[in-house]
This record gives structure tokens, sequence and C-alpha cells, in this order.
């Protein structure tokens, strides 16, 4: 049996967007998106020779990205790319506690802290091109179907890292 709640409200993404020249088809965009979250409590209790032992895991964090981009068209030809900064927070621990009525135990905890960070470049591009295109002679109203095409990627990208790592009983 288990019980799942969440009382957290989290934006889970910020983004502007503006043209910049709408003559020359120039565009820009920045925000601040999550990559990943990481948020659990998991409380466990067992029995071993008589004794009660309970284990807490947790882990709270999660990894980021800021970023700025630029996308421009030359007709039906859309070019852009986004850069910024990957960042990040990992915390993660154990702890466990032995319950005994006669014989005190020393509880443990076993914790690391991750912390990660590093530039990054996605470029993309997308063609566009007409299907079917009909304009209403009375009402000067065209109907334009388009169908696109997009390829994207990301250069590798290596993630520095630094990591705190405690042992201990108490």
């Amino acid at each position: 049996n288990g019980k799942n709640n969440s009382i957290y409200f989290i934006p889970n993404y910020i983004a502007i967007g503006m043209p910049l020249d709408k003559k020359k088809g120039l565009g820009m965009a920045f925000g601040l998106k999550p990559i990943s979250k990481i948020n659990y409590q998991v409380i466990e209790r067992t029995r071993s020779a008589g004794d009660s032992i309970g284990t807490v895991y947790e882990g709270n964090g999660g990894l980021n990205q800021a970023y700025i981009g630029i996308g421009k068209k030359w007709k039906d030809l859309h070019v852009g790319f986004n850069t910024g900064y990957t960042f990040g927070r990992k915390e993660i621990s154990t702890k466990k506690t032995f319950l005994n009525d006669t014989i005190p135990y020393n509880q443990s905890n076993s914790a690391s802290i991750t912390n990660l960070g590093n530039v990054f470049l996605h470029l993309g591009l997308q063609y566009e091109f007409s299907v079917y295109k009909k304009v209403n002679t009375i009402t000067k109203a065209t109907r334009n179907y388009l169908l696109r095409f997009g390829a994207s990627g990301t250069l590798q990208q290596t993630l520095n890292t630094s990591q705190n790592i405690i042992k201990e009983t108490f």
C-alpha cells in the first residue's frame, strides 16, 4: 500500500519570444526550462533478527537550462540556434535507524550532493512548401496548406560536476 501527495506549485517552463526585424525574418527567444526534477521520500520499516529497522530514502534537486536563441527566415527556409547554460544540483540520502528497546544502536546516514553545469548549443532548420493554395475571389481570403520538414541537433555536451559524499553514524 502506498500514498503519493504533491503540494508543490512549480512553473514548468518560462519562455519569451519576440521579433527583432519582421521584414528580415529575424527573431529572438530566451527562457528557463527544467530538464529533470528529483523530489521523493520513501520510508521503509522492516524486521531483522527481532529488531526493527527504519530506512528513509530521500532525493531532491534537478537539472535546468537557461537559454537564448536567434532565428532567421529566408523565404521558405528557417534556421536557428539556442545556446545557454545547463545547471543543477542533486541531493540523495539514505538514513538507517535500528530500533531495539534493550541495546542502543547508532543511526547511519549516507548522502551525496552533486552540482552540475556547463554551456550547450542546439541547432535547427526547417523548410516549408505549399501543398494546396486557394484564394477566395470574393473575400480575398487565402487558404494555404503547408508541409514542413525540420531537423535539429545538439553539439556534444559534457557537464562539469563536483560531488560531496557524506557517510556518518550518529
